[in-house]
């Protein structure tokens, strides 16, 4: 169908849905009112259109909500049309107090037809505040979940989840402090320690110079006090979806959506900064798949849209009152003209639709209704998101009718976008790239982790040397266990961890990721020519070009030294604010105390700094000194660390790191500022503190004398970083490698000793560090007995007469990973049979880690039956020094009824005696971890067999034939 005639359908179906037609209908040679503009001013709101000569035309404002009635409007004024036009005025708030920027204006003609809708298209009321949109650096941007991180990463562009069901509430009543927001003349209601956690992800991005987008989402809540059930489509599926639809269709819901969208432009948008500062809102979440994403219910792409326009609208204009320049997204997935989940069945066409189609209805709705500034954020992942080879993707083709648009042709989005017809008051939309990642495929883990970062490089460079993107804003900081098997985290997650997402080690793609955009790039990015198969990234980047990647020339690391006397100098002042993971800081006697809550991890940076009044010259001053007290509670058994980041007036970064002994004794450390020019100027200063590992803890640390000295005498304490690994090799041994990184301005003298101390059975080594220089690493292995020991996950280094903890990790033995074959395994109870898989018709798709997994079918029986399969070991493992035996599960879904999912693992012994687990928040499609404990059953000395078991729970289905896989089958030392 011709898009004109395409554009006519629609807007028929808008008329009828959206405003329907009043009694007496004018005659067919009459032709009807109809609004051309609305222009709202501060103090009202003007409404011209067409109409017949000499005609009287009532203008009636009606709520935004789908359902309002042209029969109780909040506001009425009468015209009557001159030479073919009319032109009516309003006040700016109706008797209630509703401000009239967003309400729907319909005209009525005195024959009682009613015209299409229009909203306010013509903003003329200045915006609160109007300061430059911030400068980004380079394209590099990140949904970030560690702050502190991200600020050493260098991110430009930050993206944050923001629940509006956690953040508003029903009333004051919730038994929580709260925040009284006025709004429309009444007041809403929003939870303090919700907006405070907000404040603490938001604010030390844009401190640190990132864009902030925030990404508006609703999740269902059981929750009383939320409002996620009235913000939520009340049309949506109580069962399927993982974010809801916004509520559009109900006056509450559209008066409950504007205030919040108010409340947080207000809050981050403020010239003072005080919360942070946030410029850009992404209104819900991979619209045109939204049975998933934003479920609104069954609807088609016109009745979704005609509700969803609403949300983005008011998104628009509730921060652009706030903020001139604020920038208003819809989201979209990277199924371009196939729709994800698109099957034959005409019911998938009410849940999912190709992107192309959202972006062309959108542009002809708003036309319609009043055009408006939306701008897009598109996620091109890699057409198999598990498969990060995504410069082979098959059906992303240089075609405007992809099936997909990944960022091998990304461009087709951009030239899409650089039609006429798509633009907004003659500017091309604009684009940001607010979600998409690179998996880690599981594997030998080198070879994996290869794949993803040479991934990255390619995305990265696509987008950097492709005009019409803003920013490329990765998905994720850490991996997260909950993501169906996805493992697209810059950090590798820790396994033994409670939170699901607890960052415990670097993977390859981290380092590309920070000195991607600086003069190292091409280095870092070198070994991914290799992996992709070229010799250039000018075969596969098109404007490729080296001499512009150097965007950003990151911070330059210096020297420091420990324990030390340092001589009278020049004191700074005391104006400390809280920064990253800081809850509050409290003057005391002797300096400044600052305090974490208990959900950052030990490895996070907690501090504080201050921009100085006037930059301080740091001529005859050599070191800048910092004493700091910290508790030997605050980290108990492990390292701390103390940072001191130095920067000047000419935006020099330099930052030291020094080893910190918590003892709850002030001690000094210093940063090497030997390398700055007698001329330069000091700006700014911060000071931070940080252990290790994933444990959250309440900590606390104080701050005392900051200061510029001519001198410090060298280190007197151990001043370097220690960290440990461990590899499985056969049976219950395993080879630890441990690393020294000297932290110190001076070269190290002597060596250190590996020693046992409490933990892993390791046999002690000694390590020569005689002349290590800052930043140099030396290394050494040692044998280890995973059946001695106490288990516990560390060992010591002994160095300068400091003990140093060092934790790690045992590593997992792997019992089966099906990669091999699938000896051993058989059908249990209601299976009709089992046998290895590489891929999985539904989500996750592909197996948990290599390539293959073992799946059961299960035969149609109760849904509310378990269906099993087991694995026999031919003979008896001894685990008698294991803690825990442990799985990956998948299962279908799609059991009628159903209330949930329960999965069961079952170890039995020789003896005949087994420990069993049930999982019983099981969720189908994506891989869940499954664990029994072992400790203190004697059985575990003779192990035979493990049986794995799912089934639904309240489903009224009379047979059910679902299949379900298993992967990874490990045991480990501890749960």
């Amino acid at each position: 169908m011709p898009k004109r005639a395409i554009g006519l359908v629609l807007l028929a179906v808008i008329a009828a849905v959206l405003v329907p037609v009043t009694s007496g209908a004018a005659p067919a040679a009459e032709a009807a009112a109809a609004i051309t503009r609305v222009t709202v001013t501060e103090t009202g709101v003007v409404v011209t259109g067409t109409a017949t000569a000499g005609e009287s035309v009532e203008v009636r404002a009606l709520g935004p909500e789908t359902t309002a009635d042209p029969e109780a409007p909040l506001a009425t004024a009468t015209g009557r049309a001159s030479d073919g036009t009319f032109r009516v005025e309003l006040p700016r708030r109706a008797d209630d107090g509703t401000d009239l920027l967003y309400a729907q204006y319909v005209a009525v003609t005195g024959a009682g037809s009613v015209g299409q809708p229009h909203f306010a298209d013509d903003v003329q009321a200045p915006a609160r505040r109007a300061f430059p949109y911030p400068a980004e650096a380079s394209k590099k941007g990140l949904q970030v979940q560690l702050t502190d991180d991200a600020e050493e990463l260098g991110v430009q562009s930050a993206a944050i989840n923001v629940s509006l069901g956690e953040l508003m509430l029903t009333g004051p009543d919730s038994g929580q402090p709260t925040i009284a927001f006025r709004s429309g003349g009444r007041d809403f209601y929003f939870d303090q320690a919700a907006a405070s956690r907000l404040d603490r992800q938001i604010k030390p991005l844009s401190d640190a110079g990132a864009v902030v987008d925030l990404i508006i989402l609703v999740y269902r809540s059981g929750n009383p006090h939320s409002a996620a059930r009235i913000l939520m489509d009340p049309a949506a599926s109580p069962t399927a979806g993982t974010v809801m639809g916004f509520n559009t269709t109900t006056r509450e819901g559209v008066a409950h959506l504007t205030a919040a969208m108010e409340f947080l432009a207000e809050r981050y948008t403020r010239a003072d900064q005080r919360h942070g500062r946030a410029v850009g809102f992404i209104m819900g979440n991979e619209v045109d798949a939204q049975w998933e994403w934003s479920n609104s219910g069954e609807k088609t792409l016109e009745e979704f849209l005609d509700a969803y326009s609403r949300a983005l609208r008011i998104g628009w204009l509730a921060t652009r009152s706030a903020y001139a320049d604020a920038r208003t997204y819809v989201s979209l997935t990277h199924s371009w003209t196939r729709p994800s989940g698109a099957n034959p069945d005409e019911q998938r066409r009410t849940r999912f639709y190709a992107g192309r189609d959202v972006l062309d209805r959108l542009q002809e709705l708003s036309d319609a209704q009043g055009a408006f500034p939306w701008h897009v954020a598109f996620h091109p992942y890699p057409q198999d998101l598990f498969d990060p080879t995504v410069w082979d993707d098959p059906d992303a083709v240089d075609s405007p009718d992809a099936p997909v648009v990944t960022f091998r042709n990304l461009d087709v989005l951009t030239t899409y976008l650089s039609r006429p017809e798509l633009a907004h008051d003659g500017q091309r939309r604009r684009v940001i790239l607010s979600e998409q990642g690179c998996n880690t495929p599981g594997g030998d883990v080198d070879v994996a982790e290869r794949l993803q970062a040479a991934c990255y490089a390619y995305a990265y460079y696509r987008s950097r040397f492709l005009p019409g993107i803003d920013s490329f804003i990765l998905h994720r900081h850490v991996d997260h266990r909950l993501e169906g098997g996805l493992m697209l985290g810059l950090w590798a997650g820790d396994p033994a961890s409670p939170h699901p997402a607890a960052p415990l080690r670097h993977k390859l793609v981290y380092d590309v990721f920070r000195d991607i955009d600086t003069p190292r790039s091409l280095a870092a990015t070198e070994f991914a020519l290799d992996v992709i198969g070229i010799d250039s990234w000018a075969e596969v980047i098109p404007g490729f070009d080296p001499a512009l990647l150097g965007q950003r020339h990151g911070v330059e690391v210096v020297g420091s030294r420990t324990a030390t006397d340092a001589g009278d100098g020049r004191e700074l002042g005391a104006g400390w604010e809280a920064e990253h993971n800081v809850a509050a800081i409290e003057r005391v006697r002797g300096g400044v105390r600052f305090a974490t809550p208990g959900d950052v991890f030990g490895s996070q940076w907690r501090g504080v700094g201050q921009t100085l009044p006037e930059p301080i010259p740091v001529a005859g001053t050599d070191w800048l000194t910092a004493r700091l007290q910290v508790p030997g509670t605050t980290f108990p058994g492990d390292e701390v660390v103390a940072r001191i980041r130095a920067t000047s007036a000419t935006g020099r970064v330099s930052e030291a790191d020094a080893r910190l002994a918590a003892d709850g004794r002030w001690r000094t450390i210093a940063a090497d500022l030997r390398g700055w020019a007698s001329t330069a100027q000091l700006r700014e200063v911060q000071v931070w503190v940080r252990g290790t590992g994933t444990r959250q803890a309440a900590t606390a640390a104080t701050l005392g004398q900051v200061a510029l000295v001519h001198n410090a005498s060298a280190s007197r304490a151990s001043n370097l970083l220690a960290s440990a690994t461990m590899t499985a090799d056969d049976g219950l041994s395993a080879t630890l490698t441990l690393q020294v990184r000297s932290l110190d301005a001076d070269p190290l003298l002597g060596g250190a000793t590996l020693v046992a101390c409490g933990g892993h059975a390791v046999e002690q080594r000694q390590i020569d560090l005689e002349g290590l220089r800052l930043g140099e690493t030396r290394a050494v292995t040692a044998p280890v007995d995973l059946a001695t020991g106490s288990g516990a996950d560390r060992v010591c280094v002994d160095h300068a007469g400091t003990r140093i903890v060092v934790p790690v990790a045992a590593p997992d033995v792997v019992l089966d990973d099906l990669e091999a074959d699938a000896d051993g395994w058989s059908p249990g109870d209601h299976v009709a049979g089992v046998q290895r898989v590489s891929r999985i018709a539904n989500a996750p798709g592909t197996p948990y880690r290599g390539s293959w997994a073992i799946e059961a079918t299960g035969n149609a029986v109760d849904p509310n039956v378990l269906r099993t399969a087991r694995i026999d070991f031919p003979e008896a493992l001894d685990l008698s020094a294991m803690g825990e035996v442990a799985a990956q599960m998948n299962a279908y879904g799609g059991a009628v009824g159903a209330t949930g999912y329960t999965a069961r693992i079952v170890v039995t012994s020789a003896d005949g005696t087994s420990v069993t687990a049930d999982l019983s928040s099981f969720t189908p499609d994506r891989w869940n971890r499954v664990s029994v404990g072992l400790a203190g059953w004697p059985g575990r000395a003779a192990v035979t067999s493990i049986t794995f078991g799912m089934a639904a729970r309240g489903s009224s289905l009379p047979a059910w034939a679902p299949r379900f896989q298993v992967d990874d089958v490990v045991v480990r030392l501890r749960p």
